[in-house]
């Protein structure tokens, strides 16, 4: 919003006598340029259509009204009152108060539109309103003449006897007001409403964008204020972001679970409208392709892939030939998002800061490995009860700078309920993410744990605040899937997974 409110609104102060004016952000009185208008289009453009829109046509289009918009902008600049002033000062010799005919081709033709000039000055615009400090004679304040209606055109001298005051039209120029104040309005009101419009305009028109969910971001980065609180979207009736972590129905490990195959998943989560699916390696073995290929034909997604083995601590292998492994596995399925749990302190290492330089190191030379085959790197940190064996990033803060550290696109975060509940600064570290989180999942914080690991609450069992939590990661920008990961060796594990996913869907949509 600030970005637009630069672009279309009122002059910025901030901008005004900072040596701007040389960088045509504005004009000498602290008006919006041609440089402010082409720098703001230009950057809306860049960011938001063309990097996003996979149709040649539109992505050509939107170069077409980059170009159309900063010529706007120019002719705003230049039929508006202050344009036109800065004409007339440049053709006016302010020490005889006579029209500078050797300037007329110089300086005036950058100055204003030739529809203006005349070959013995300037001819007068009734379009524009003068405020009354320009409305002066040549001995008012220093470098302050009449402006061009004030002057005689038969001598060629300043009249100044003439003030300006009968037309007092507003100029309806693309900088103008009358422009400006509907558009801001719309954007500020409209805005969420036309986001949350935007994933069912892909899957109408697909192709359309060739990722909808960054562009998304970008999109909602740019329309809305940082920090601002947004409608949570409403699951009561709408399960197409609700995703299935197999780990729910115990495929994480060894000998628990239904030991249902990836087929049977498939079938079970389409048939009750759950719009992705998240795998662990174990599930996927050689059959990468064709499981991705199984859920897109369900009219499913693969929203991620669980996960790298450990990057740092005892337990992590001595290179990252696993990892890269796990890439090219993500890449096969078509996901873009592979989780990492870090893994714990190094060997010989006392606390977590020489662990996290060496986890930085690491995971930006997978990233650069990733990046090639378009596949996000989401660090997910865990509550610190798992420091030392586990985890060496125990929050979201902890994750971001580790994030900020690799300064890579593609190494974001993922938000485990289950890990974060307890911060009483989440709201504030996830408005920090700006477009970093890849990934959210749901379950509860039973108040009575009995596993520390394999004991989580289905959600509405426990004492996590869900909407509270998701309403931080949708104000930070997120439009993703909502993933539930339960580890309950006690309790889900043992049940029909049928009625696993059956109060999936029903807790999503009352209590999530």
């Amino acid at each position: 919003m600030t970005l637009m409110r630069f672009a279309w609104g009122p002059p910025r102060p901030a901008l005004q006598g900072r040596g701007t004016e040389g960088r045509g952000l504005t004009d000498r009185y602290g008006q919006p340029g041609v440089g402010a208008y082409g720098m703001a289009s230009g950057w809306l453009y860049r960011h938001v259509v063309y990097r996003n829109c996979a149709w040649p046509a539109l992505r050509l289009s939107s170069v077409a009204a980059h170009v159309w918009s900063g010529v706007l902008g120019g002719i705003g600049g230049l039929t508006s009152f202050e344009g036109t002033m800065e004409a007339a000062l440049a053709m006016i010799n302010r020490n005889t108060a006579k029209v500078d005919e050797s300037r007329n081709d110089s300086t005036i033709r950058r100055c204003i539109p030739a529809g203006v000039k005349s070959a013995g000055g300037i001819k007068s615009c009734s379009r524009h309103r003068w405020p009354d400090d320009y409305r002066t004679t040549r001995t008012g304040k220093p470098g302050r003449v009449p402006p061009p209606a004030c002057i005689d055109r038969s001598t060629g001298a300043a009249d100044t006897t003439t003030k300006y005051g009968k037309d007092r039209r507003l100029c309806f120029s693309p900088g103008s007001m009358a422009i400006r104040i509907p558009l801001w309005c719309f954007l500020w009101c409209c805005g969420p409403q036309c986001i949350r419009a935007l994933p069912r305009l892909s899957s109408m028109c697909p192709g359309l964008l060739s990722d909808p969910d960054p562009a998304i971001k970008r999109i909602k980065f740019f329309l809305l204020p940082v920090g601002s609180s947004t409608a949570l979207h409403d699951y009561s009736s709408d399960t197409s972001d609700l995703a299935l972590n197999t780990a729910t129905l115990g495929h994480n490990l060894d000998g628990f679970g239904a030991g249902w195959s990836p087929e049977q998943v498939i079938d079970a989560c389409a048939a009750r409208g759950y719009g992705g699916i998240v795998f662990w390696r174990r599930e996927i073995g050689t059959r990468a392709f064709e499981i991705g290929e199984r859920v897109r034909a369900a009219n499913m997604q693969v929203v991620g892939l669980c996960r790298t083995p450990y990057i740092t601590g005892s337990g992590a292998p001595k290179t990252l030939d696993e990892a890269r492994a796990s890439v090219e596995m993500a890449a096969a399925l078509g996901t873009r998002v592979l989780t990492i749990v870090t893994g714990g302190t190094e060997p010989d290492t006392k606390g977590v800061v020489e662990s996290r330089k060496v986890l930085a190191g690491r995971v930006a030379v997978l990233a650069e490995f990733a990046a090639t085959m378009d596949v996000q790197i989401a660090l997910e940190p865990l509550n610190p009860m798992f420091g030392g064996n586990r985890t060496c990033i125990f929050s979201v803060r902890d994750a971001l700078d580790i994030c900020g550290i690799i300064n890579m696109p593609n190494v974001g975060i993922a938000v485990d309920v289950y890990h974060v509940w307890w911060d009483s600064a989440l709201y504030d570290h996830l408005q920090q993410a700006g477009g970093r989180i890849l990934g959210y999942h749901l379950c509860d914080w039973l108040e009575n744990t009995g596993d520390m690991l394999l004991d989580r609450g289905m959600m509405g069992d426990g004492v996590a605040d869900l909407r509270a939590i998701r309403q931080g990661v949708e104000d930070a920008g997120y439009t993703g899937a909502c993933e539930v990961e339960i580890f309950s060796v006690r309790n889900w594990w043992q049940r029909d997974p049928n009625e696993v996913l059956d109060t999936i869907v029903e807790r999503f949509r009352t209590v999530c």
